[in-house]
């Protein structure tokens, strides 16, 4: 088995996810040029639909279910989490997922009138391969009529460590906050110098980006 085949277990070309509407004006704080990677993350809206049916986002185990990603041109079925973590190795390749948490977005008033149920599914891939990368990717998960959709995606390069988490959640704000690499120019693959801090606000049945802020990241830190 190649290792295009460890790393996905059936990949296959997908029509490009609708971009989301940001019908809000976005707040730019210390803004910074981007290098020749350009900005590192996105936001779509994929519509995939799982197979099967589920009552309730209490049936729903994401840390044992199959999890897909999108890359904005292509459907890649990543594979079935046991216990929350997937790897696959291959030669000198390897390629790792790891699921970092999962909110409930509808409260129990809203769980209870019927309607769509949603939550947020956040988890991590990294890959070694020569070199190495890292993306997060936040999924909005959404429950109608018993079939489970994946209803938005936000995916945000992590190929950086100053020892502060990717992402942050407030369950009583329902608020998200990412980290995304930003590459200045003349920044080397391993060594970026700034990442972008996005901040989200939920809508009611998506996320909106709100924030912007571009933060360096202290040279110290820098290589992951």
């Amino acid at each position: 088995m190649g290792f295009l085949q460890w790393f996905t277990i059936f990949l296959f070309s997908f029509p490009l996810p609708a971009q989301v509407p940001q019908m809000q004006k976005i707040e730019v704080v210390h803004p910074l040029p981007y290098g020749d990677e350009g900005k590192l993350y996105t936001i779509s809206k994929p519509g995939f639909m799982y197979p099967g049916e589920f009552g309730s986002l209490e049936e729903i185990d994401a840390r044992n279910l199959v999890i897909h990603s999108f890359d904005g041109r292509r459907h890649e079925v990543c594979g079935r989490l046991k216990q929350g973590h997937w790897e696959a190795r291959e030669d000198a390749c390897t390629n790792y997922l790891r699921l970092v948490g999962v909110h409930r977005l509808s409260n129990k008033a809203e769980a209870e009138s019927g309607d769509a149920q949603y939550m947020l599914v956040i988890f991590e891939f990294s890959g070694v391969c020569g070199s190495s990368d890292s993306t997060g990717f936040a999924q909005v998960w959404k429950l109608s009529e018993r079939r489970l959709g994946v209803e938005q995606q936000i995916d945000y390069n992590t190929h950086f460590n100053d020892g502060v988490k990717f992402q942050e959640f407030s369950p009583r704000s329902r608020r998200l906050v990412v980290r995304s690499s930003h590459y200045l120019f003349n920044d080397a693959h391993c060594c970026i110098s700034a990442y972008d801090e996005l901040t989200f606000h939920w809508i009611g049945s998506e996320y909106a980006l709100e924030r912007i802020e571009t933060k360096r990241i202290n040279r110290a830190a820098r290589a992951k």
